[in-house]
C-alpha cells in the first residue's frame, strides 16, 4: 500500500495495484537513441508538456452503447437527476467531469456523470465503495455486477460503476435502466494501457501518483519535460494459481532494485526514489499480473522536472553525513536542522541476516535500533527508518542499511526542530501514523 497523507472528508485506503514506496528504477535505453542536453530545472522552468483536460478525459467514457442511444428532447425529471448526482459528489475530490443522457429501447431516459477523481485516487477499485460508505454513513454491498447503489438525501438512487481509472454515476425513473446503461458500458470498456518499460511520465506540480499504472495522459516524450521514468513495465506470474503476498512483494522489490542498480548503482547512495506498483489480492484473483517500478527525484522544492535520461544526470548522488536532517519524504536534500524537519540520519549499520527478511521481520529495524542509544529522547519515543537495502543488492552481498531516525507521540511521527544529538523539540501536535 503506498504511503500518503492526503486529508480528504473521506480516509480512503489504498489497496489495488498498490504502489509502494522503496528507496529509490526504464530499461537501459541504447545511448545512440537518448536526446541531449540533459537539462534538470526544479524551479519549473521548462515548459510543461501539454495534457487533457480533465474535463475532456471524463467525456472518453460516455457513449451510446448496446441498447441505448443519445436521447433528444429531455423531460425535466433528468434535470432533477444531475441536481441529485451534482449535490452528492465531492467537489474536492473531482477535478473532471461529463454529462450525458442517453434513452433505451423503450425510451427510458438515464442520467449519466462520468467523473475523474484526484490523481491520486485514479485507478483505485476501493474508491467507489469507500466513497459511498463515506458520504451515507453506510457499507455498500458487493454486487456480481459490479454495479453499487447509493441513495442520496430525498431518496434519488444512483448507480454507481468505476471503468478503472475514473467512475460513472448513472440514475434513472427506473433504477434497472441505470444498471443496463453502467452494464452495457462495461461490456464495451476498452483495455486501460499501462505504462512500458521506458515510458517518461509528467504529473503536474502538487500531484500525487495514481493508484494504478495508468493514466494513458500523463506518458510523454522522454526527449521532452517529465518528471517520473518508468524502469520497468512487465506481466508476472501469469500462470501462478495462488496469491503470495510475500512472494510477489519479493519479486517486485528484486526486479526493480535489479533494474535500479543498472541504472544508477545501488539505493543507499543514489537520489532517485523508486515507487513500485503490484497488485493485491483482490486484483490478482481477477488476473493483473502487471508490475512497474517508476523513478523520480524529490527535493525540498519538489518533484525534479527533466528533459532526457535520469541515468545521464551527474549529481544523483545521495550520500548524507551523520546529523544531516531530511523533510519527511526523503528527499536526497538535508536542511538545517534548526527548521522543521521528519527525520534525522543517525549512520550506516549491518543487517544480521543470511536471507531476505519477510516483510513482516523486524531484522532491518534491529539493525539499526543501536544507532539511538547515543541520541536524546527528548518529548517523545525515537524510531528507526532503515533504507537503502533491496533484495538484489542483499542477494549479492550487501548486508548495510542506511539508518533515519524519527520521533512519534502516541504512535505518530511527528516533525521535530533541532539536533537528536542535543537539543530538539517537537513541533506542534499530530502526525502521521507509523
Amino acid at each position: 500500500m503506498r504511503l500518503q497523507a492526503t486529508a480528504v472528508v473521506l480516509m480512503l485506503v489504498a489497496a489495488a495495484c498498490t504502489p509502494q514506496l522503496g528507496g529509490k528504477t526504464s530499461d537501459k535505453k541504447d545511448a545512440a537513441a537518448r536526446p541531449g542536453p540533459q537539462v534538470t530545472d526544479t524551479l519549473g522552468t521548462i515548459p510543461q508538456p501539454h495534457r487533457d483536460d480533465p474535463d475532456s478525459v471524463a467525456s472518453h467514457v460516455l457513449a451510446p452503447v448496446d441498447g441505448f442511444t443519445v436521447a433528444g428532447t429531455l423531460p425535466d425529471t433528468t434535470h432533477d437527476l444531475f441536481i441529485a448526482i451534482d449535490s452528492w459528489l465531492p467537489s474536492d475530490l473531482i477535478v473532471g467531469q461529463a454529462e450525458a443522457v442517453y434513452a433505451d429501447a423503450h425510451g427510458a431516459y438515464v442520467a449519466v456523470v462520468s467523473a475523474i477523481p484526484d490523481m491520486a485516487w485514479r485507478g483505485d477499485p476501493g474508491f467507489v465503495p469507500d466513497l459511498i460508505e463515506a458520504l451515507t454513513g453506510t457499507e455498500p454491498e458487493s454486487p456480481a455486477s459490479g454495479v453499487f447503489t447509493a441513495t442520496v438525501p430525498g431518496g434519488t438512487a444512483l448507480q454507481l460503476w468505476s471503468n478503472g481509472d475514473g467512475f460513472v454515476i448513472a440514475s434513472s425513473l427506473d433504477d434497472d435502466v441505470a444498471v443496463a446503461y453502467l452494464s452495457a458500458l462495461e461490456d464495451a470498456r476498452q483495455p486501460i494501457d499501462v505504462w512500458a518499460s521506458g515510458d517518461c511520465l509528467y504529473l503536474d506540480a502538487g500531484e500525487d501518483f495514481p493508484y494504478a499504472p495508468f493514466p494513458s495522459e500523463v506518458v510523454v516524450p522522454c526527449s521532452g519535460a517529465h518528471n517520473a521514468e518508468v524502469l520497468i513495465g512487465v506481466t508476472h506470474g501469469a500462470d501462478d494459481d495462488v496469491y503470495d503476498a510475500e512472494a510477489i512483494a519479493y519479486q517486485r522489490s528484486y526486479d526493480c532494485d535489479k533494474a535500479y542498480n543498472a541504472a544508477f548503482g545501488d539505493q543507499a547512495t543514489h537520489a532517485p526514489n523508486l515507487i513500485t506498483y503490484m497488485p493485491d489480492e483482490d486484483e490478482w484473483n481477477r488476473g493483473d499480473r502487471y508490475l512497474a517500478c517508476v523513478v523520480t527525484i524529490e527535493r525540498n522544492e519538489g518533484r525534479e522536472t527533466i528533459t532526457g535520461p535520469m541515468e545521464d544526470i551527474d549529481d544523483i548522488a545521495f550520500t548524507p553525513a551523520i546529523g544531516d536532517c531530511m523533510l519527511r519524504g526523503l528527499p536526497a536534500d538535508t536542511v538545517d536542522c534548526s527548521t522543521p524537519h521528519a527525520y534525522e540520519f543517525v549512520g550506516v549499520a549491518t543487517v544480521a541476516a543470511d536471507t531476505w527478511p519477510s516483510r513482516d521481520s523486524d531484522t532491518f529495524d534491529a539493525a539499526c535500533l543501536p544507532l539511538l542509544d547515543t541520541l536524546e529522547e527528548g518529548g517523545a519515543r525515537l524510531g528507526v527508518l532503515p533504507v537503502g537495502l533491496g533484495p538484489y543488492a542483499f542477494e549479492n552481498g550487501d548486508r548495510t542499511v542506511r539508518c533515519m531516525a524519527f520521533a512519534t507521540v502516541d504512535g505518530l511521527a511527528v516533525d521535530i526542530i533541532g539536533d537528536l544529538t542535543g537539543t530538539w523539540r517537537i513541533l506542534g501536535t499530530g502526525g502521521v501514523a507509523t
